[in-house]
């Protein structure tokens, strides 16, 4: 539903212009894009489990019965 007068919906709030215009105050008034060094993707290292068979292998043969 669109309001009926497009100046009170541009003009906002007293309290809702007052935040807008502090938080361009500071080091968050202008935005920087990063400069990419490389040219190269290095996919991120991810935690990688170890194994944990819930049956051992099939072709692994218990140890033999030492005499």
């Amino acid at each position: 539903m669109a309001p009926a007068n497009k100046k009170a919906a541009a003009k906002g709030s007293k309290q809702a212009n007052a935040a807008a215009k502090a938080a361009l105050k500071g080091t968050h008034s202008s935005k920087t894009r990063k400069v990419r060094q490389t040219t190269s993707f290095h996919r991120p290292k991810t935690l990688v489990l170890s194994r944990a068979p819930r049956f051992p292998p099939q072709g692994h043969q218990p140890p033999a019965p030492s005499r």
